[in-house]
């Protein structure tokens, strides 16, 4: 049989197609594979969690972490678009201004996350109480650390992107892990170390970029189209963690480690698919548009992202944390058939973002958690868990549907998102 000439598929394609698969396959299996090893990471410190804490921990944990990403809007979440944009134009200022403007922002966390540890304290939820006001005093720093990881992004050194991360993760996994085992589970013991610990390596890689910057050039609508962002991130940021918070309120801490578990599989594949395409995001500034066959190869890649979601949840779930997780099954299921719609989301998204699709991206931002509050409110009301996961698989749906009706649709030269 003659061997296949990758070279000549891959010109094929970006004859025929205009897709540039050597792209997606170079720089993105960096990315991948950062994402990968931070998935393997998380997921084993989940597993050490089903078998050496009860699930009432692990679900405070959850609620913890959830909470905290929520409280994340304060940082200025849009800055990280604009990292991109500018360190990918070679304006590299950008780091040291969002990294200053982000650390003045994020101290605004710690009256909001102490109030909120002083009201579970008053309940007799000491724990959840106590890492709360940690989680406040050490926000200014844990929430810069976005800001290493859009630089290196923009700047495409997908090499250093992951290897960085990796290890980052593997540190995180080796402290966090033995902190579990040491300490059974205790969650003020867990959840200090791992503040401490990403505390430690991202302030360290962030002095570590600063020094290499090599010149004070940034884009004049930086600060103004960074706020711009942010704002129009807020809703869309409380409402993606709000299903989270809401199980662990209203029903319990066990129910959040339970259904946590079921999302468990899909988020870190959906994390690794994000790395995948997040290598599109700086060669998209300053495209006209996109074209439906390039969607349409998209979509195939979520279809087969989809099926091994499947696969994994069924091999892999039980297997991982043990039949007390067996009520999750279902869940994950369901959950699984998100994986369809992400990566044509992610591609449009990214599109609008680094183009200043302004009209579109407020519209986004405000239709698509929108819906989501609505469903969480009224499936999450009648099946509780399962009415939350139904809620995250349709989501991935409506992140494509409303961004390709917002952007322009050119139906003759079968295109979205060319303007006037």
């Amino acid at each position: 049989m003659k061997a296949i000439h990758w070279p000549a598929v891959e010109d094929f394609l970006q004859a025929q197609f205009k897709f540039d698969v050597a792209h997606y396959l170079r720089s993105g299996w960096w990315s991948v594979f950062s994402n990968i090893v931070q998935a393997a990471s998380g997921l084993t410190l989940a597993i050490l969690f089903a078998h050496l804490a009860s699930k009432e921990v692990f679900g405070e944990f959850q609620l913890v972490i959830s909470i905290i990403s929520m409280t994340a809007v304060i940082s200025l979440k849009g800055l990280d678009t604009v990292i991109v944009r500018d360190a990918a134009q070679g304006k590299e200022g950008i780091l040291r201004r969002a990294s200053r403007l982000r650390w003045q922002w994020s101290w605004l966390a710690l009256p909001v996350l102490s109030g909120l540890g002083w009201y579970y304290w008053q309940l007799g939820q000491a724990r959840i109480g106590f890492a709360l006001v940690l989680s406040g005093l050490l926000a200014p720093w844990n929430y810069l650390a976005p800001t290493w990881e859009d630089f290196v992004k923009g700047r495409q050194l997908w090499k250093q992107y992951s290897l960085f991360t990796s290890l980052r993760s593997g540190a995180v996994l080796c402290f966090v892990g033995l902190s579990i085992w040491l300490s059974q589970g205790n969650l003020l013991v867990v959840f200090s170390m791992y503040l401490l610990i990403n505390l430690i390596l991202n302030q360290g890689l962030i002095w570590f970029y600063k020094r290499s910057v090599k010149n004070d050039n940034v884009n004049a609508d930086w600060k103004s189209y960074g706020m711009f962002l942010s704002k129009l991130s807020w809703l869309k940021t409380i409402v993606a963690n709000l299903d989270k918070v809401l199980v662990g309120i209203i029903i319990s801490p066990s129910a959040l480690a339970v259904y946590s578990i079921a999302l468990i599989i899909p988020n870190y594949l959906q994390l690794a698919v994000k790395g995948f395409f997040q290598t599109t995001s700086p060669r998209l500034s300053g495209r006209k548009q996109i074209y439906w066959h390039e969607l349409a190869i998209t979509g195939f890649f979520g279809l087969v992202f989809a099926l091994i979601t499947v696969v994994a949840v069924k091999l892999l779930l039980i297997r991982f944390f043990g039949e007390s997780y067996q009520p999750a099954l279902p869940l994950a299921y369901i959950a699984a058939t998100a994986m369809i719609f992400h990566p044509i989301a992610l591609y449009l998204v990214n599109f609008a973002n680094m183009n200043n699709r302004k009209d579109a991206l407020v519209k986004c931002n405000l239709i698509c958690p929108i819906v989501r509050l609505t469903l969480l409110l009224w499936l999450g009301s009648q099946w509780h868990e399962t009415g939350f996961a139904l809620v995250y698989a349709i989501m991935g749906l409506v992140w494509v549907i409303v961004p390709i009706w917002l952007l322009k649709i050119n139906w003759r030269q079968l295109t979205v998102g060319e303007l006037n």
